[in-house]
């Protein structure tokens, strides 16, 4: 059954149920990697409902308070397009009849560990999504458009801070800046967002409904350690399942350990007759 959350009057986020242990947090210091329904629901529900119905008359004392290193110089408030109607949809797995399994790779791009990503795929016959930061895309945006022609490129921030620490006019800004520049570089704005952390409180739910994102979260993920791969890429492999959303990384660190995974992964899931695709591919294939 899902859950319909309201979005600045009227928009709504459909939410649906999940299983415990579904989505983690990502790298987070300190945070549990299963936040359960319960956790879940009032991440996702309690605060992003309270914080969506207030955001719009709160953007405007935000606008008059952004005075801060952290907030924008000379703070304004983002126009709202009228209407925006329609559901904001939030997915870490996609009910599909296709044997898929969508790779999903955050935080690049990055030389030191993109381009042996994009290699391993291309051996592979690969696809995969990339949610790329926009610090690293303004540096390397060759990266990006070779991303892009392996699959596809969603939105990961501008920084990677977590979100939730921030304000409303703050998390704009980290989500504005970089779906515009990922559309000034490949010509097309990105369609996906995943929120660093899977952070999904209420400032982020509103800057996702006004660019029509489809919010995508993760329902296992490549561990990073350089050890112990063999044993990390055997659990994966015994959990495969159609429609997942995997979660590795490219970027923002040492990324040997998804290095040394990656080809193990791919052809063990090709070998058991997974077609590798990107987020997108397995959303319309649902």
């Amino acid at each position: 059954m899902p859950v319909s959350l309201p979005v600045r009057q009227p928009p709504k986020v459909v939410v649906p149920w999940r299983k415990r242990g579904d989505v983690g947090q990502a790298e987070r210091p300190g945070a549990a990697r299963d936040q359960g329904r319960r956790g879940f629901l009032r991440g996702a529900v309690a605060t992003g409902l309270a914080a969506a119905i207030l955001a719009t008359s709160g953007r405007e004392a935000e606008a008059r308070h952004a005075t801060g290193p952290g907030d924008l110089a000379a703070a304004t408030v983002p126009p709202w397009p009228e209407p925006y109607l329609g559901q904001l949809s939030i997915t870490w797995r996609v009910a599909t009849g296709r044997r898929a399994v969508a790779i999903s790779f955050d935080d690049g791009p990055d030389p030191r560990w993109t381009p042996a990503v994009l290699d391993a795929l291309a051996h592979a016959g690969a696809r995969a999504t990339f949610f790329c930061c926009g610090q690293a895309a303004r540096r390397h945006p060759g990266l990006v458009r070779r991303a892009a022609a392996a699959g596809e490129i969603g939105n990961h921030s501008w920084s990677h801070p977590d979100l939730a620490a921030l304000s409303s006019l703050q998390v704009d800004r980290e989500i504005d800046r970089t779906h515009d520049l990922l559309g000034g570089i490949l010509g097309r704005p990105p369609t996906l967002l995943r929120p660093p952390y899977g952070t999904t409180r209420g400032p982020v739910l509103t800057a996702a409904a006004r660019h029509g994102y489809r919010i995508v979260l993760w329902s296992d993920m490549v561990q990073r350690a350089a050890h112990r791969a063999d044993q990390d890429v055997a659990r994966l492999l015994a959990t495969a399942a159609p429609g997942q959303v995997l979660l590795a990384h490219d970027g923002r660190g040492d990324r040997l350990g998804t290095l040394q995974r990656l080809p193990l992964l791919l052809a063990g899931l090709t070998a058991a007759g997974y077609t590798l695709t990107t987020v997108g591919e397995l959303l319309a294939s649902g």
